[in-house]
């Protein structure tokens, strides 16, 4: 079987990757993992006291600096990056020509997220569903009115769902914009309650300048991703850190805009 390689061969293409951490690692692979950090990444790995945490860290920063390296041709340890003010990566690359190549990370307890792209900003966010556990007083919290009147119509599994879906959404969007957490969560909002459809809406009004995917690739992992482009396209590929690379089909995992 060829190898898949994958590219930005059209100019409104994302790719979207995603791993399950649960079952991959071993000293080998943790080896590897670590040879390919930059310094600064190793000191925020050395830092962390809790052992679990450390090497969610490891895995996640690993797995970014690999899928990078499939598009620029160069080692995943030669990867240079600066971070804004609120502590946004983008790369720093040498004599560049070709447009800037926009990228976000997110990971959760058993699975890491990356989205890639040339369209525009882009911003990836993970969670583990988990049963109920106080919902509804979060979305109160941090939800807009709509929102929370959604969430309060479902409930069970249903309820789960959409507060993991409505509360990816949120994090994607503020993450591509890059301001970190200085737009409070409840000055926007989703309307996700038609099948297949996401709708932003800030300001009173329904925002036709960006694009959202929310899946579900993995078990109990719910992916939502914000690209500042409507003509956005998504491909979805699966890898573990220096593996082989699967392309895994959108059907069925989930909702688009």
């Amino acid at each position: 079987m060829n190898a898949i390689k994958p590219a930005l061969d059209r100019p409104d293409a994302v790719h979207l990757w995603v791993t399950d951490t649960t079952d991959i690692g071993g000293k080998d692979l943790d080896e590897r993992c670590l040879q390919a950090l930059g310094q600064a990444e190793l000191d925020s790995y050395n830092a962390l006291a809790n052992a679990e945490h450390r090497r969610e860290y490891l895995i996640s920063q690993a797995f970014l600096r690999d899928v990078l390296s499939h598009y620029l041709n160069l080692a995943a340890d030669s990867l240079e990056f600066v971070r804004n003010a609120s502590g946004k990566p983008s790369l720093q690359l040498p004599n560049q020509t070709t447009a800037p190549l926009h990228f976000n990370l997110s990971h959760s307890s058993c699975s890491v997220a990356c989205a890639v792209t040339h369209v525009g900003h882009v911003g990836v966010d993970v969670e583990t569903s988990h049963p109920d556990s106080g919902l509804l007083a979060m979305a109160e919290h941090y939800f807009a009115g709509d929102e929370i009147d959604c969430l309060q119509k479902l409930s069970g599994e249903r309820q789960q769902l959409m507060f993991a879906r409505i509360w990816t959404l949120k994090e994607a969007y503020i993450k591509a914009r890059g301001e970190g957490h200085s737009k409070s969560l409840d000055s926007f909002s989703f309307d996700c309650k038609e099948p297949g459809s996401i709708r932003l809406v800030e300001d009173d009004a329904a925002r036709q300048d960006w694009r959202f995917w929310s899946l579900q690739p993995l078990a109990d992992q719910t992916v939502s991703l914000a690209v500042e482009s409507p003509e956005a396209s998504l491909r979805l590929f699966s890898t573990v850190p220096f593996g082989a690379v699967t392309e895994l089909p959108l059907t069925g995992l989930g909702q688009v805009a």
